[in-house]
């Protein structure tokens, strides 16, 4: 087995998390508990929305109750879909600059990495199975648009972004692994289908005796296993555009179904950690087989603890914009502002007419329109014209001039002789 620092950051998070006391924000923890895995147990697909949601729908109804969400299309207008070819890519990273690379997709993202000049990478990648995991460059950045729902002070703050990029085969697939931040996956071209199990289900799955945070020898028939076996797991189809949401700490196994695949990750330290006090006592990481099914026992009360704790309030500064940052054509004002911006119905000749005014026969050249724009003969010119003329004028002025006539001034109008007749 490989023991790195991350692996065993993410084993002090866990023991520390776990060890200490209880901090829940219901009177019955096991109960509360249980509401979550009766859920979990129902669903067998990610839940999704058609688009992108606000960051507080995001953060108390997905983030804070450890529940997957797909927005779909959510990056469909991004720049990057359109520029990101290998050319550009290559220029982006500069043909000589290194790039990380993953030899064989089962081994990502925990496996030995390469580092390869990026041209190379796109050369080789044509034969080998690589998978490129690397940081995007300042231009590539430029060619994203930050989600909004993580538009806030607990996502932004120490956000990470990296970017993914394979080119082999299709239909290859990830080990079973699990990452101890948030995450949002955003799918830039290509599709895959992730398969995702939550930490509340960990000592059900199966050891594998070369790693203790990947399950390697699940391969792309993962979901027959996990239902053979009873586990409960959800399963998402992503396209080109879509984002998911993966929690903390849950297993996650991702099949590429496309010959050319990029993706871009979003992810960020938790700021809902169980507030619990840390242990003094220590585990020998030597001891395998203990340490990989108590790594499971403690995912799995990680889970618990934070499913029932209470939940931070969300901090927006950015979001929270007063009406009064924007301006209106409504609303009380002083005549200067009123004058900057008005282009409503009144005819003045220091305001712009509504109508076509390289129409010789509009009302913008009838002058009783401009002594008052509501006098009978006014509204009986422009029912006319209208009546005769394609003019967007008549959708903005006629709608409010009828508005604000009675029945008398109606009777008024339809029988007097036509002005727009005598003046054309």
């Amino acid at each position: 087995m490989v023991m790195d620092c991350h692996h065993l950051c993410v084993i002090f998070i866990l023991f520390r998390a776990c060890q200490g006391e209880l901090h829940c924000k219901h009177e019955d923890c096991g109960d509360s508990t249980s509401l979550y895995k009766e859920r979990y147990e129902s669903q067998t697909v990610v839940e999704e929305s058609p688009y992108m949601i606000s960051p507080d729908d995001f953060y108390y109804k997905f983030v804070a109750e450890h529940r997957p969400l797909v927005m779909r299309r959510a990056a469909k207008n991004w720049p990057a879909n359109k520029v990101w070819t290998q050319d550009y890519l290559i220029q982006s990273f500069n043909e000589g600059s290194q790039v990380s690379v993953t030899k064989g997709i089962q081994n990502f993202p925990f496996g030995s990495k390469l580092h390869l000049p990026i041209k190379e990478f796109f050369v080789r990648s044509m034969q080998e199975d690589l998978m490129l995991c690397d940081k995007p460059t300042t231009q590539m950045l430029s060619d994203m648009t930050a989600p909004l729902c993580l538009r806030c002070q607990q996502f932004m703050k120490k956000m990470k972004v990296l970017y993914w990029s394979r080119q082999y085969q299709s239909d290859a697939s990830t080990s079973l692994f699990f990452h101890p931040d948030e995450q949002l996956l955003t799918v830039v071209n290509g599709s895959a289908k992730v398969t995702l199990v939550s930490p509340l289900y960990s000592e059900k799955l199966p050891f594998n005796p070369e790693e203790l945070l990947t399950i390697s020898r699940l391969n792309t028939d993962i979901i027959l296993k996990l239902s053979s076996e009873g586990i409960p797991h959800l399963t998402a189809d992503l396209h080109k555009g879509d984002m998911l949401y993966i929690p903390q700490m849950w297993w996650q196994h991702v099949t590429l179904s496309a010959d050319y695949n990029q993706f871009v990750q979003f992810f960020w330290p938790s700021k809902m950690t169980p507030n619990l006090q840390s242990s003094s006592k220590t585990k020998d990481l030597n001891q395998l087989p203990s340490m990989q099914a108590s790594l499971r026992s403690l995912l799995r009360k990680y889970e618990e603890r934070f499913l029932v704790m209470g939940v931070p309030p969300l901090d927006c500064p950015l979001q929270d914009k007063r009406m009064s940052d924007y301006t209106f054509e409504t609303g009380k004002m002083s005549p200067e502002e009123y004058q900057a911006i008005h282009n409503g119905p009144d005819f003045t000749e220091d305001e712009p007419c509504n109508f076509d005014m390289s129409n010789q026969q509009s009302p913008c050249h009838f002058d009783t329109c401009f002594e008052d724009a509501e006098a009978p003969i006014c509204i009986r010119y422009i029912l006319e014209y209208c009546s005769r003329w394609e003019d967007r004028g008549c959708a903005i002025e006629l709608p409010q001039l009828l508005n604000k006539m009675d029945k008398v001034t109606m009777e008024q109008i339809t029988t007097m002789k036509s002005p727009y007749l005598q003046a054309n």
